[in-house]
């Protein structure tokens, strides 16, 4: 079995009230999902974050709400029949203006998208159940 530990970062622009989602060419697949990637040795997760968020977004000064975090562990198989155990942890990372967004070559697109329009976007149960702790945490 293989482990892996990453990070996910929920971009959230404060002027606007939308947050980031990128899409995401995996496996032939698109899927609309946060800036995420694997934690590198020698990082913890907020360094991971900082990290991944730059290399697929652009973006550089991004203000992490360290009262907010999230962990999501799942399992999956791939095609070859190896087992891969993830350890995901979510943080929350405040912008005060939408700027301009820089993919890398992982990513064909992405948007600026209000509550309601992330929620339809977003394919699995997981991504949703963590998004609406995000909305819950910044506005109830």
């Amino acid at each position: 079995m293989k482990f892996e530990k990453g990070v996910a970062v929920i971009i959230f622009c404060g002027s606007t009230k939308r947050f980031l989602l990128v899409k995401y060419k995996v496996f032939g697949q698109k899927h609309w999902d946060f800036p995420k990637g694997k934690i590198e040795k020698g990082e913890n997760y907020l360094a991971a974050a900082k990290r991944e968020s730059n290399e697929e977004t652009g973006l550089e000064k991004l203000d992490f709400d360290r009262g907010f975090s999230v962990s999501y562990k799942y399992s999956y198989t791939k095609n070859s029949g190896e087992e891969v155990f993830k350890d995901y942890h979510y943080l929350l990372a405040k912008i005060p203006h939408e700027e301009k967004v820089v993919l890398s070559e992982e990513h064909s697109d992405f948007k600026w998208v209000s509550y309601d329009e992330a929620l339809g976007l977003l394919e699995f149960d997981n991504q949703k159940e963590i998004f609406q702790k995000v909305w819950n945490y910044l506005f109830k």
